[in-house]
């Protein structure tokens, strides 16, 4: 019961941080990107 428990919410965190890090990953790469298409 307690094994259950505890791994959603890890599953859910680890959701989060892929989804930070990808956010981290466009703002620094579009306005590179941006300044390469000017």
């Amino acid at each position: 019961m307690l094994f259950f428990f505890i791994t959603p919410p890890k599953r859910i965190v680890n959701q989060e941080v892929k989804k930070s890090r990808i956010v981290i990953l466009y703002e620094t790469y579009l306005p590179v990107l941006l300044k390469n298409l000017n």
